[in-house]
């Protein structure tokens, strides 16, 4: 019998070893990648179970936040209803000659290529996952309204928009492309080509033309600001395509409406003075529910309220920020000025830093050209060559409001003011916003200290609810005094400081007003004094802030955390004396800024190649704050030498035995004593732990096992909560895709917005989140800014007072909401750390700060915690605005994350803020820059697994280590008053199991050590056998 001889052991093992070896380091490559990636894999596939371990009573009521709903289906249901009403009262009626409403018996013919290709909100954070069923399309917006929709009209284009096809590609469709000379589609304005309405004459006729138009921007994408290759001035103007289609619906149907699908204004007096126009309406960013609000505004269901929140200007290049708006070109760049280029894949010394000039000062939006009017500088308010189109607080509706004041009470330092509002119409039940403005007294006081005021400021605003026709509500709106203060840089305070806020005396109008420039009735207050707010007379709002509070929210009027009163309150006082001298030091810069002393001969200007050469002086300020060369051994300011503005000589007490854990501080003031005892417990030996706490924090925070804290978990964005990825798909089930913040503002809709924060804390509650990366609160500063959809508004007060309701929303229900990004952020044009930001310290504070300074002192929530000497559940109201992002660019040349002025001086100081500060994300750091940001006020560094893993330099020091402690400190007090005790007692730990994935790559690694273990044991096995019968194998 012949024997088949086997391949000798010596050759399998040439094959086989090698393959084993590659395999080996496959799966240990694999496994490590994944570990060391581990945060971020829980962040798209979840953690694992969370686990309470209990070290006192089990009977303690701690169920802090009521979950109302028992999964994220009916959450989400839930959220849809929110999110229909925010669209309901956020859709504005620009323009109505009478066709709307419609009769849903109306035949309707939907035109425009954004009908089939809809935008429903922003880019990047702001992503929409639209393909998930619950998000409402604008075809099922109409045909649930509309019992004729065009069938020809969509069964002819619907079908030329193919399933993935790029629209640059797309044959059927015409682009309007930026004359930008790289020869590609980035900014594209898209529509269908004429031709494929060529067919659709017929049935269009006698039918009402739907004309969608849109445009979506986000983070790192502005509105393109130059001309396209068909003539179109810019992105937010129309295109000759859609020109083109908007003239097909004039011609072949019976009425025309234009819906626009854009988070930004845009430019389109040619469709306001169009008579074949007959109705205009701003959708903005839909979200999953616009288009449902939509269909019930076209047919009256739903009676629309909404109001803008920009202006409107009738040409955009002829605003006074223009001039100024960053476009990404070299104009906004010094030639002679050097920094390191920082962003998150990138990193290049020696750089040309680039910089931005607010010329325009205080006069932001409708406060520009009221006052331009006002002063006579602008005839004709409604020109359509730099005037207005539509005002801010613009909006139309099916019926007719009267409003008049009925009662002014002035009670010295407050102010109530009641306005009685009566449906005047006959017809339709509707809701109207009531809109208070100041008009204060521009004196030679004025002239002489530089103080700027526009004639038209919003004080106060309200909404009323559902008046029939006939009925009338009264809206009280009150406010103090100091709020028409305005801030003064150039007064000496006689005790070492500058600058502080003044109320002056004399006759200040207030105004009840249809919007910015349309008044409705008025009435004057006198101040018989002036009043400056120096340290001797802190404004109320900063006593009130800086306050020790009672149980149920009281301020104490005594500073908190001072030693039986003996601290002082922290006035408003310059800061910032880099922006002081660049703005009025000719030596300094030659930048002029907008005043009313020579309001034709202060108008901002673009800048030129002498503003370009930096002095000497800014090119010294930017070598010296350039973060990523900061060295704390050297540096005079923050450094660890005495005498500098951090040092600390004695090293705190570290790894003491105090029996305590963060959960036992839950409730407690962030200066009760107990607090010390915590921190002492800390180690600071377990430097990865730390680094996983502070400086790898993006969406997350790590443990500290020292003192009991657990793991967070944080998710943006502006429109609800997600975790999406380059594709726009959101890894987040069952949360809500809700309007993009303009919509959600434009409802001027304090209570709804309090309602979305804590739906959004509900939806939390369920998702185990802890922190939300939102509201955005810097401002509209260019209807070109790339992340208008991710802000409210171009007013500080509105913005600020809409931000406050949804951070105390989500507060109450448990999710502590990060408002972003702190601040100067109006550009995606050179975003960088490192862009130095130029503008007034009036500008500053009056515009660009206040938003963030009135959601941080006047947002407030309600927490139950556990008595831990009887159990007992109790109550506490405090501060809601307890965690803050910073942005990506320079107060004057500072990174805001490594702005000592911004965060300490002013947020922790004059705000009286508690809490913990994140930069944004940076993935590209490097251990300077973490050094700079801890020292400068920052906690903490948004970075990923997949960044630089950096920690700080110096992790031995008194300075560094009480500094350290600090920043553990602020982002305890923060997670601890929130959702992230859910169901945790005093004494208690809470850690996680090993998430699915992680039990998943254990039984990956497990079988693939079982195989190469077989593979291994058979091989010798193998041997052996060739050993004891060498007759079976070959060796050829």
């Amino acid at each position: 019998m012949k024997i088949t001889r086997k391949l000798s052991n010596k050759k399998l093992r040439r094959v086989l070893v090698p393959g084993m070896a590659l395999f080996l380091a496959l799966v240990l490559t694999l496994s490590a990648g994944m570990l060391l990636n581990a945060a971020t894999l829980d962040d798209f596939f979840g953690r694992g179970e969370r686990i309470v371990t209990l070290l006192a009573s089990d009977d303690w009521d701690t169920e802090y936040y009521p979950q109302l709903y028992a999964n994220a289906r009916e959450s989400r249901a839930a959220a849809i209803e929110v999110s229909k009403r925010l669209s309901d009262e956020g859709i504005v009626l620009l323009k109505n000659n009478g066709l709307l409403p419609l009769a849903g018996t109306a035949e309707v013919s939907p035109l425009g290529l954004r009908y089939y290709r809809p935008f429903y909100g922003g880019s990047g954070s702001s992503a929409i996952d639209a393909g998930e069923e619950y998000i409402v399309t604008p075809q099922e917006g109409l045909h649930k309204v509309f019992s004729s929709v065009n069938a020809a009209a969509e069964e002819t284009l619907a079908p030329l928009l193919e399933d993935g096809q790029a629209l640059a590609d797309n044959l059927s469709v015409t682009a309007a492309i930026p004359l930008r000379g790289e020869g590609s589609t980035k900014d594209a304005i898209f529509e269908f080509s004429p031709e494929a309405y060529k067919d659709l004459a017929g049935s269009c006729a006698g039918t009402v033309g739907l004309v969608f138009l849109g445009r979506q921007t986000g983070e790192d994408r502005d509105s393109y600001s130059g001309v396209y290759n068909d003539g179109t001035p810019h992105m937010l103007a129309l295109s000759t395509a859609e020109r083109e289609v908007i003239s097909f619906a004039k011609a072949n149907c019976e009425g025309v409406v234009v819906v626009l699908e854009s988070s930004s204004p845009m430019q389109i007096a040619e469709l306001e003075d169009d008579a074949g126009i007959d109705a205009i309406l701003w959708v903005g960013g839909a979200g999953c529910s616009g288009y449902e609000s939509l269909g019930d505004i076209l047919v009256g269901a739903v009676v629309p309220s909404g109001r803008t929140t920009d202006t409107y200007p009738a040409d955009f290049k002829k605003d006074p920020t223009f001039a100024n708006h960053d476009d990404g070109s070299e104009r906004f760049v010094y030639t002679n000025a050097y920094t390191t280029l920082v962003s998150n894949y990138s990193w290049e010394e020696n750089a040309n830093a680039a910089f931005h000039e607010y010329e325009e000062g205080v006069y932001l939006g409708y406060k520009y050209y009221e006052t331009s009017y006002d002063i006579g500088y602008l005839k004709d308010y409604f020109n359509r060559t730099d005037g207005v189109l539509y005002p801010f607080g613009y909006g139309l509706s099916y019926t007719s409001f009267s409003q008049e004041i009925t009662a002014l009470r002035d009670r010295g330092g407050e102010v109530a003011v009641t306005v009685r509002v009566t449906n005047t119409g006959s017809r339709f039940a509707g809701k109207d916003v009531v809109q208070l403005y100041f008009t204060a007294p521009y004196t030679q006081l004025d002239q002489d200290y530089g103080i700027e005021k526009p004639t038209a400021v919003l004080l106060q605003f309200g909404k009323t609810g559902l008046l029939a026709p006939g009925e009338s509500e009264d809206v009280k709106l009150a406010f103090q005094k100091e709020a028409m203060a305005s801030y003064c840089s150039a007064r000496d305070n006689s005790d070492g400081t500058f600058g502080c806020y003044v109320l002056e005396e004399g006759e200040y109008t207030l105004s009840i007003r249809a919007n910015s420039h349309e008044v409705l009735d008025a009435e004057a207050v006198s101040v018989p004094a002036t009043v400056w707010y120096d340290s001797t007379t802190p404004r109320r709002s900063e006593t009130d802030a800086q306050s020790e509070r009672s149980s149920g929210g009281t301020p104490l009027g005594s500073p908190a955390g001072s030693a039986d009163g003996e601290e002082a309150y922290q006035a408003a006082t310059n800061r910032f004396a880099q922006l002081r001298s660049y703005m009025s030091d000719p030596a300094v810069s030659s930048v002029t800024v907008l005043s009313r002393k020579d309001w034709a001969g202060t108008q901002p200007t673009a800048p030129t190649d002498g503003d370009r050469a930096a002095s000497d002086t800014v090119v010294r300020w930017i070598a010296e704050s350039d973060s990523t060369k900061y060295d704390y051994t050297a540096d005079p300011r923050l450094g660890n030498e005495p005498g500098s503005l951090v040092y600390r000589p004695d090293s705190p007490a570290t790894g003491a035995k105090n029996g305590l854990v963060l959960a036992d501080l839950r409730g407690k003031s962030y200066y009760d004593s107990t607090w010390n005892l915590l921190l002492d417990e800390l180690t600071f030996t377990d430097l990865e732990e730390l680094r996983l706490c502070l400086f790898e924090a993006a969406y997350h925070t790590g443990a500290m096992t020292s003192i009991g804290k657990p793991e967070s978990v944080e998710h943006d964005g502006p429109q609800g909560l997600t975790q999406p990825d380059q594709a726009g798909h959101n890894w987040l089930v069952g949360t809500c895709a809700y309007p993009s913040a303009p919509v959600m503002a434009a409802g001027w809709n304090r209570d709804l917005l309090y309602e979305l924060g804590y739906m959004v804390g509900q939806e939390a509650l369920i998702a185990s989140i802890n922190g939300w990366y939102a509201p955005g609160l810097n401002l509209h500063r260019s209807p070109f800014g790339g992340r208008v959809s991710e802000y409210f508004s171009e007013d500080s007060l509105l913005a600020g007072c809409l931000g406050a309701q949804a951070v105390s929303g989500a507060g109450d229900a448990g999710l502590y909401c990060s408002v972003k990004h702190l601040v100067l952020i109006d550009s995606e044009g050179h975003r960088n750390p490192h862009t130095a930001v130029w503008l007034t310290e009036q500008a500053l504070r009056e515009v660009y700060l206040r938003p963030f300074e009135i959601a941080l002192k006047t947002a407030m929530k309600t927490i139950r915690y556990t008595d831990t000497e009887t159990g007992a559940a109790k109550l506490k109201t405090m501060r809601a605005g307890d965690f803050i992002m910073t942005g990506d660019c320079a107060v004057g040349t500072y990174w805001t994350s490594t702005c000592y002025e911004l965060l300490n001086e002013v947020v922790r100081g004059e705000w009286g803020f508690q809490g913990f500060i994140v930069s944004d994300i940076n993935l590209n750091a490097n251990p300077n820059r973490v050094d700079m940001l801890l020292r400068s006020g920052s906690d903490a560094l948004m970075s990923t697994t997949y960044g630089e893993r950096v920690i700080v330099r110096d992790t031995t020091s008194a300075t560094s280590i009480s500094l350290l402690r600090r920043a553990v400190k602020n982002m305890c007090y923060t997670l601890v008053n929130s959702n992230v005790m859910q169901g945790v007692p005093p004494g208690s730990l809470v850690h996680y199991t090993a998430a699915p994935w992680q039990v998943g790559l254990t039984i990956f690694d497990v079988i693939s050590g079982l195989i190469l273990v077989s593979m291994s044991a058979w091989l010798v096995l193998r041997e052996l056998d060739e050993r004891k019968y060498p007759q079976h194998y070959r060796d050829d």
